[in-house]
Parts: C-alpha cells; structure tokens; sequence
C-alpha cells in the first residue's frame, strides 16, 4: 500500500484533534460554570483559557489540512490545465489562510501571557470570539470554490445522466464541511461571554465537529469497498436511482 501525501494530512489532523480534544475534557475547567471555579478552583479557569488558546491553534492547521488533502486529489484526477491550475492556487491559498491565521491568534493579545492572564497592568487583547467567528469565513469562501470545482469536469464527461448526478452528488458531499462552517460562524454570535467556561463547551464542540466533518470529507470518495465490504455497496446506488427516477 502506497502512503501518500493526503493520507498525512488526515492522518495528523485525526491524531491532533483526538489528543487535544480529551486533554481539554479531562484538565480544564470547560463545561462549568465560571462562579463554581472561582469559588473552588481558580486555576482551572487559567487552563481553560490556555486550552482556549491552544485550541485556537490547533483548529487553524486541522480545519484546513483535509481540504488540502481533497485539493491534492483534484490535482491528480483533474486533467484540463486550468482546473489543476485553480487546485494549486487554492492549496496556496489555504497555506497562506493558515499562515496568517496563526499570526493573528498570536497577536490578539499583548503581552502573550494575557491571552490566559490579563491581571497584570499593560495587558490588551482584541475580541477573541470575534477573531474566532471572523476566522471562519476563509473557510466558508473557500469551501463554496471547492464544491463548483469539480461541476465542470463531471459535466462535460460523454456517459450516462445517472453517473454525472453520482458523481456530482458525491463530489458534493466532500464540500459537507460548508454547512458546519456556516453552523459555526452563526453559533459565535449567540455565546454566553460572560460564562465563558459554561459557554465554551459548545465552542469547543463545533471547533471539533468542523475539522473532522472536513476529514470525513476528505476520505469519502475512498469508502465505496468499505460499504461492499459491509455488503451496503448498492444503497449509494438506490438511493440515486430513487432520487432521479431512474430504473
């Protein structure tokens, strides 16, 4: 079996994600409320907002990783030289989102120890749940691009009606991360901020259901033997005849 790059990129965004996720769970003060850890354990609040920072970090590299891997695989299927053009660009261009990303959640706060401790006089930071929000839709433009890039291509191929809608509908369902991106951008606008520690758990859910909405994205078009090993291999199939009428 031959490793290649898309299976790096997913394979790491599956490891990060998963180890972050439970560090979070298990040693910060997330899903409590900020009074209850004021009055009985202080330092879990510190390590929330570190988690918080952390987390910053982390979503910035998972949540594009997987689109760089679906972006890879465009260029490998893809022949016309203007689309394979267009999937270079735009790995370039989600290189770069990250790159600044990281810039900008690095300099939110000044000095950096305010991101965790604003206490000490001097500290000033930015709207942390505004550059969050803000974050997203990058990911949003990007991911619209990325579900018309394929529609030419499949289009324009001389077979059957049925197997352009296959394609298309599966090709679509690796551009599944929009909805959570737009599910995400909204849910920052309705946060508790003065609870951030209760609050936070259904950041924190969301920050995670992206990126692995994008890694199951990434991986679809590779799980038709999964479902004939399972012998469902015929349900994509039915469902498409049903859905066109066909048969």
């Amino acid at each position: 079996m031959t490793v290649i790059s898309e299976d790096i990129h997913c394979s790491g965004t599956l490891l990060i994600r998963t180890g972050v996720t439970k560090a979070e769970l298990k040693y910060s003060g997330i899903g409590y409320h900020i009074a209850y850890l004021n009055a009985t354990n202080p330092n879990l609040i510190v390590l929330e907002r570190k988690f918080r920072l952390m987390q910053a970090y982390i979503y910035v590299v998972t949540a594009n990783l997987p689109k760089i891997s679906i972006l890879i695989l465009y260029r490998r299927l893809f022949t016309p030289t203007i689309l394979r053009l267009i999937s270079t660009a735009m790995i370039w261009v989600l290189a770069i989102v990250i790159v600044v990303k990281i810039l900008l959640v690095s300099f939110v706060c000044r000095p950096f120890a305010a991101n965790w401790d604003q206490d000490n006089p001097g500290s000033k930071c930015l709207n942390m749940q505004s550059v969050s929000s803000l974050s997203t839709l990058p990911n949003i433009i990007t991911d619209v691009v990325m579900l018309l890039l394929p529609v030419p291509v499949i289009w324009s191929l001389h077979t059957k009606l049925i197997t352009k809608i296959q394609l298309t509908f599966t090709f679509a369902l690796g551009s599944l991360g929009l909805i959570t991106s737009i599910l995400r951008f909204q849910f920052f606008f309705v946060t508790q901020s003065y609870d951030v520690t209760w609050s936070a758990i259904h950041r924190s859910i969301w920050t995670e259901v992206e990126p692995a909405v994008y890694l199951i994205c990434a991986c679809i078009i590779t799980y038709k033997p999964l479902f004939d090993c399972f012998g469902i291999g015929g349900v994509k199939e039915g469902l498409f005849k049903w859905l066109t009428g066909a048969g």
